[in-house]
């Protein structure tokens, strides 16, 4: 254990305020010093209810997973909340520097660390926005860790800026993992599924259409889409993006319309030279249901670098997408009943869950990587194979 210290305001301590003041009263009374996991503050859209207990140990599972496979042995957790990533990844690395806004959660945070005991890393503690990281050393850590916190910055600039300095903390041989973002191209289709499952069945379709545009409009965390990433990286000698879907089994807001993005310097070990391309097949001319689609493609996956598949249709969104078409085409004074019904009707045989596809590749020895798909197609996914 080390040190708790306040941080000086910064530019942004308005909007940033606002938020600490909210995580200081969920921590307060949801997390609590107690050393417990707790998920504070988690609600779902589709429910109004926290989600469920196991749905937020897979999702947090499934982000411990990704995070390991980075291999890091010096840590900073920007957003580190009560020491939830911590619990889990601390006993595999040298040094973790948990980073919070809210001294509720860092207090949470210690206690937490305190009842893990020895052996695992040396923990210190610092309050601050994630700016803090333009106090830390260049290449003084292998991983910043930002999971489920760009969506509470004020905007795309601060996250630049966040990133920029999180890049040269890390320097070259290290990676920067940015978890659990929101994308903005699905906007419409989450806010429509939700809405016609949570509004009265009466509802019109022209109320329904207003109320999606309304809740769209006015979203208050920020979203990006993946080419935000694409670009950033560009900007840093040798750095790669990958972004990638959720994959945990529970269908949930998190595992539908969020996807997690590794910012991967040139000489991280995680950066395997590949003298060719991946074999390129395009699933929408493959013609067939998706199991067979599937076994043909793991037959077809070569050691190296594989195969690479576009547009294969996504099966998390494919109601969220039926929801958005059947509100767009559907007349004023059609009812959300009427459009709930039509939902019934439609089936994911010819899709494709990423959960299927990481455990067919666990099977078969092959790393799998599954990403938006870069054609723009929102409702599909590319996949590779190797």
């Amino acid at each position: 254990m080390a040190y708790v210290r306040p941080r000086p305001k910064t530019p942004t301590e308005p909007q940033l305020g606002q938020w600490r003041e909210v995580w200081d009263v969920q921590y307060r009374r949801d997390g609590g010093p107690s050393g417990d996991e707790s998920f504070p503050g988690w609600i779902d859209s589709y429910t109004g209810a926290h989600h469920p207990e196991q749905h937020m140990r897979a999702w947090l599972d499934a982000t411990v997973a990704r995070v390991r496979r980075l291999s890091p042995r010096r840590v900073v957790d920007v957003g580190a909340g009560s020491g939830l990533l911590m619990r889990d990844l601390r006993a595999g690395v040298e040094h973790y520097l948990a980073v919070d806004i809210s001294p509720a959660a860092l207090v949470a945070a210690e206690v937490t660390a305190a009842a893990l005991g020895k052996p695992g890393a040396d923990v210190d503690f610092l309050e601050g926005d994630a700016l803090i990281l333009r106090e830390l050393p260049a290449a003084s850590a292998d991983l910043v860790l930002l999971n489920s916190v760009a969506q509470y910055f004020p905007d795309s600039r601060y996250l630049t800026q966040v990133l920029d300095e999180a890049v040269r903390v890390v320097g070259p041989r290290g990676a920067v993992f940015v978890g659990d973002v929101r994308d903005v191209r699905l906007l419409p289709m989450f806010h429509a599924d939700v809405q016609v499952q949570r509004s009265p069945r009466l509802t019109t379709a022209a109320d329904l259409s207003a109320t999606v545009g309304r809740l769209v409009r006015s979203e208050e965390e920020l979203c990006l889409a993946p080419a935000y990433f694409t670009l950033f990286a560009t900007r840093h000698d040798g750095f790669t993006a990958r972004v990638e879907c959720r994959a945990e089994s529970p269908w949930t807001e998190m595992s539908r319309f969020r996807w997690d993005v590794t910012l991967l310097g040139p000489a991280h070990p995680a950066v395997r030279p590949c003298h060719s391309q991946p074999k390129a097949v395009d699933w929408q001319e493959s013609r067939r249901p998706a199991p067979e689609a599937l076994d043909a493609l793991l037959d077809t996956a070569r050691a190296g670098c594989g195969v690479r598949v576009t547009d294969a249709p996504n099966s998390r969104l494919v109601r969220p997408e039926a929801a958005l078409r059947l509100l767009t085409q559907a007349r004023p004074t059609d009812t959300v009943w009427e459009i709930a019904r039509s939902l019934w009707t439609v089936g994911t045989d010819h899709a494709v869950d990423p959960a299927d596809l990481h455990a067919l590749g666990r099977a078969k020895g092959l790393d799998v990587r599954v990403e938006p798909a870069r054609s723009g197609r929102l409702n599909c996914l590319d996949v590779t194979l190797g």
